[in-house]
């Protein structure tokens, strides 16, 4: 559960909506219909289980189920629950969701996929979704980081883009940037996704763009740059606003952050593009596994982040400081201590801020 004391306001800075948009969840329990919810099994199977249903609520489709896995690493029990896309829409949604778990007995064990989604009609300053696309192919914009992207468009006059999207699958997390309007329009039509855009003061008769970031399996998690504490996201905060800016706000600095080019090479140098009002940035999106003994993902992710921590040591301290708590928490965490000090030749300088005005915040 995320507990962090410095959480970003309740209020979106932009006029913007937030939204879970696609839950999918991991439990163990047994197939069973109760007074409320029935379980129908369906004529067809998945590459992982034997058998799918859908579940009815109200005689209302709620959700879908696969049970029984083809593979027997996998748990006997575990059942995947996928829950309907108006659903998570709703007010009640948490309730709901909450309600059916207990009802059916079913144990929560991690999130298999969560999509949240972040939808606006224009960036900071009236940047147009579009007019950023285009000037990220026209080189005056650099995302920070490297990886792979996709994008999709129309070749008119000129180029029209419609979609842009960063990450991998061996990461497990992506971000897309598209005209959800446009998607409603040719594809299907969602009445209770313009409802809840409607309520958050978005104007439906003007294209809307969705900013959606995408994460599958439990070993994503968010690190507390100021405290190095370390958090699981559980299905409940995917309910609620401000938790949802902040994981948002991860994502958006981990893969969707980019830089205005200028004269300098060095990118480090170069201003940051402010797409929205404001970002939390005291949070960071780093991939762990759930298991408590070393492993060679730590083992990586504490190289990357000792290197980042001696690039910047002498040049941002504020910053270093951050690394070195996140540094701290994971090596106690995984007793990684020993890695740190005899393979990486780790030692954490004593941190210290320079009393000038830039350091005070009026």
């Amino acid at each position: 559960m995320l507990t962090n004391v410095n959480k970003p306001p309740l209020e979106l800075e932009q006029q913007s909506s937030i939204v879970c948009d696609w839950l999918s969840l991991y439990t163990i329990g047994t197939i069973h219909d109760t007074h409320e919810y029935k379980f129908n099994l369906l004529p067809y199977s998945t590459r992982q289980f034997k058998k799918v249903y859908s579940i009815d609520y109200h005689n209302t489709t709620f959700a879908t189920a696969t049970a029984e896995p083809h593979s027997k690493i996998i748990n006997a029990r575990a059942i995947i629950i996928k829950f309907e896309n108006k659903f998570l829409y709703t007010r009640s949604a948490s309730y709901l969701i909450e309600k059916f778990l207990r009802a059916c007995k079913l144990s929560f064990k991690s999130i298999t996929r969560a999509d949240i989604a972040r939808d606006f009609h224009t960036f900071f300053n009236g940047l147009k979704p579009q007019t950023f696309i285009s000037d990220f192919f026209a080189g005056t914009y650099l995302k920070n980081g490297r990886g792979k992207f996709s994008v999709i468009g129309e070749q008119m006059q000129k180029n029209v883009y419609d979609y842009l999207s960063f990450g991998s699958r061996s990461t497990g997390k992506r971000i897309y940037l598209y005209n959800k309007s446009k998607e409603l329009r040719q594809v299907k039509d969602k009445p209770w996704i313009k409802w809840f855009w409607q309520r958050n003061g978005l104007a439906v008769d003007k294209d809307i763009w969705r900013l959606e970031f995408s994460f599958k399996g439990s070993q994503n998690k968010i690190v507390d740059e100021f405290s190095g504490q370390l958090d699981k996201i559980h299905w409940r905060d995917l309910f609620k606003p401000a938790k949802l800016i902040w994981i948002m706000s991860a994502a958006i600095k981990s893969i969707f952050s980019f830089k205005i080019k200028s004269g300098t090479k060095n990118k480090t140098r170069m201003k940051d593009l402010q797409l929205f009002n404001s970002i939390y940035s005291g949070v960071k999106l780093i991939k762990l596994p759930d298991e408590e003994s070393p492993t060679k993902t730590i083992r990586i992710l504490l190289r990357k982040l000792v290197t980042e921590y001696r690039d910047i040591i002498y040049k941002d301290t504020f910053s270093a400081a951050a690394i070195q708590g996140t540094i701290d928490a994971i090596s106690k965490k995984y007793n990684m201590k020993e890695f740190l000090i005899r393979v990486l030749d780790y030692t954490p300088e004593p941190m210290f801020f320079s009393y000038s005005e830039d350091n005070f915040l009026f």
